[in-house]
């Protein structure tokens, strides 16, 4: 475990170098410039910007910042063999797409978008990681999206965590793949989600309020 984990401590050291490199450039821009330079801003625009972006709409979700945060998450039993994609086009008067082999569903609301209809894309990643990506890519909905995952064929209850780490169900966003094992399941997440359980705690539901990756987290510190 100890191992497997380690790879979010590689992440967040990465960072903090970025970081420190961002910030001593703009001390040496400050140092060099006239009074009127302003240093590059260092603020993380993924989480925070988005939680107001199109917030016009009726339907709002609560989005809790994951910066920094490592999580494990959910696994199936019987991994996907290749990755598996859906496409379907649905109207703004809403519709849904499903990804069976995955038993993964996605409910898109009437007005959860502007224009007529939006081409969307689900793809389950391939391997045992409970991960998707959809498209179009960056698009932020009027109203949030549902995401619904079954369980019977996961690990969830089964799963074995390293000290330090809690069982939490929690559908989660990532911004990119480089800060994710979907190998192993290992990773530092951006946001988690609005997320409830149902069906007799069979079945776990989770706001999707903008694309494009998404994992179901299981553990988390």
């Amino acid at each position: 475990m100890r191992a497997i984990s380690n790879f979010c401590v590689a992440i967040w050291r990465s960072r903090k170098t970025t970081r420190l490199a961002v910030l001593a450039a703009a001390a040496f821009a400050i140092a060099c410039g006239d009074a009127t330079t302003t240093a590059p801003s260092v603020r993380s625009t993924s989480a925070d910007a988005r939680q107001n972006d199109g917030s016009s709409g009726s339907g709002k979700s609560t989005i809790t910042s994951a910066a920094s945060t490592c999580v494990q998450a959910l696994q199936r039993l019987l991994p996907l063999r290749s990755a598996v994609t859906y496409t379907k086009v649905i109207s703004s008067n809403g519709g849904k797409i499903s990804v069976p082999e995955a038993d993964f569903e996605l409910e898109v609301p009437s007005g959860a978008f502007d224009g007529n209809a939006i081409t969307f894309t689900v793809t389950a990643y391939a391997g045992s990681t409970i991960a998707y990506d959809f498209q179009p890519h960056g698009i932020v909905f009027r109203k949030p999206l549902k995401a619904t995952q079954r369980l019977d064929h996961t690990n969830w209850g089964s799963q074995k965590l390293p000290n330090g780490y809690f069982p939490s169900l929690t559908g989660a966003y990532f911004s990119d793949t480089a800060k994710f094992n979907l190998i192993t399941g290992w990773g530092i997440v951006d946001e988690f989600e609005s997320t409830q359980l149902s069906d007799g705690g069979r079945t776990v539901i989770w706001d999707i309020p903008h694309f494009s990756g998404y994992i179901v987290a299981s553990g988390r510190q």
